[in-house]
């Protein structure tokens, strides 16, 4: 179709999450189209389908927010399907979209009033779910009812919940701005937790219930007991400190995206890069039906990389959205 982007700009597009898909060999993929200088005035999201056939990849648009949900923009965010096969896609104006994978119902969060996703969407259950705000809120949806709950109080302003995990539907936990770490048991609620930093985090993964583990933008990787305790863990960084953008637990070992400076896993030693994909930039993690997949972008057509382990091969390409 025609964009209406601005005739003197450049174009870019973006992979920014993933999910599983509609058969074995099939994963979800949010995209992004933009322009530069001013992404906004031209900013198309796409819901993809990824047919994945060993190294060969084909990307086909599902759903198109820019004419299907708005007349000018809709800026996706994150997506996740529950066990059952109800896809969640998180959208920055603070509804909450979900799709059987061909048709997308908007704002199933009719009755809550915009606040904005940033990255932070959970599955609890089926047609449960759980995402963070730009307003320092958290909000549980179940079916049709949703219900806020604010971490961050109005009088120390606005702070985003970057990402959330946890153990079903019991136990949670929340970090985000400025050092932000909530935790969500049941019977109790949503706690602040003193933080061992000030520095904004990223991540958040619980492997167990006393093994949590959170990543910062400033690079570094705290263990947490769920308790008191936080141990910054060591993390063998090629060059610079990158951002932690994610982790994810693949056949007993916990990989994390640490955005340009790719995949890193967990050893005895702390976090050592995999050095087969050296290079990639990625920005979200994800165990999917086709293996590990780890996806980011960085800036041009051809700067988005998807990178797959199957459990024996890791394989890295830089892709282009089609559009």
């Amino acid at each position: 179709m025609q964009y209406k982007f601005a005739a003197d700009s450049d174009i870019y597009t973006g992979l920014h999450d993933i999910c599983s898909g509609s058969g074995p060999n099939k994963i979800y993929a949010i995209g992004k189209i933009f322009q530069m200088p001013d992404p906004i005035e031209g900013l198309v999201s796409l819901l993809l389908e990824v047919t994945v056939d060993g190294d060969r990849l084909e990307f086909s648009t599902i759903f198109n927010a820019y004419e299907s949900i708005t007349d000018y923009y809709s800026n996706f965010n994150c997506i996740d399907k529950d066990p059952y096969g109800h896809v969640y896609v998180g959208e920055q104006d603070g509804f909450l979209l979900s799709s059987n994978g061909v048709n997308l119902i908007k704002n199933i969060t009719k009755n809550f009033p915009p606040a904005g996703i940033q990255y932070s969407l959970y599955i609890r259950g089926e047609r449960s779910a759980v995402f963070g705000t730009g307003a320092g809120s958290i909000v549980h949806v179940d079916e049709d009812f949703c219900k806020s709950y604010p971490i961050v109080p109005d009088e120390m302003g606005k702070s985003f919940i970057t990402a959330i995990h946890g153990i079903g539907s019991d136990f949670m936990v929340a970090v985000g701005d400025a050092g932000l770490i909530a935790r969500y048991s049941d019977g109790m609620g949503w706690q602040r937790i003193s933080p061992p930093t000030n520095d904004d985090l990223l991540s958040v993964f619980c492997l167990k219930s006393n093994e949590i583990y959170i990543g910062s933008r400033a690079g570094d990787v705290w263990i947490w007991d769920g308790d008191e305790r936080f141990k910054k863990l060591d993390v063998e960084f090629r060059d610079d400190k990158t951002s932690i953008c994610g982790f994810a637990e693949y056949m007993g070992v916990l990989y994390g995206a640490f955005g340009g400076s790719g995949i890193y896993r967990l050893s005895k030693d702390g976090f050592k890069n995999v050095p087969e994909v050296e290079g990639a930039v990625i920005g979200r993690i994800k165990i999917t039906n086709v293996g590990l997949v780890g996806v980011g972008s960085g800036w041009g057509s051809y700067c988005n990389w998807f990178v797959r382990f199957d459990g024996e091969k890791w394989n890295a390409q830089r892709v282009s959205i089609p559009f």
